[in-house]
């Protein structure tokens, strides 16, 4: 759900760096694959490195765990909390948080 939220929130920033937002441009915006909004928030000088690489990394596991079916029975197994999954939610809270303190 957080790396959903992330792409989504990613998205919608994009759009409020644009001056003029036509119906079209929402609708490319709006298909574009986690990767490649990660990659234009990058691109555009909304994210720095760091936070580049952790979008991609919240990506790569919101994949496996949407993709992978053996993942998603192993996690419903787990009777313990699953730390990188907890620092990864923590994460994506936070670079949503920075993506919206920021005005143009």
């Amino acid at each position: 759900m957080s790396g959903s939220m992330l792409d989504f929130a990613g998205k919608t920033r994009l759009l409020w760096k644009q001056s003029k937002t036509s119906k079209n441009e929402i609708r490319k915006i709006y298909k574009f694959t986690f990767g490649k909004t990660i990659e234009q928030l990058h691109k555009q000088k909304i994210i720095d490195r760091s936070t580049y690489e952790k979008m991609k990394k919240i990506r790569d596991t919101r994949n496996e765990a949407a993709h992978n079916v053996p993942y998603q029975v192993a996690l419903s197994l787990e009777k313990k909390q699953n730390k990188t999954l907890e620092d990864h939610i923590i994460s994506a809270i936070n670079i949503i948080e920075v993506l919206f303190s920021h005005t143009y």
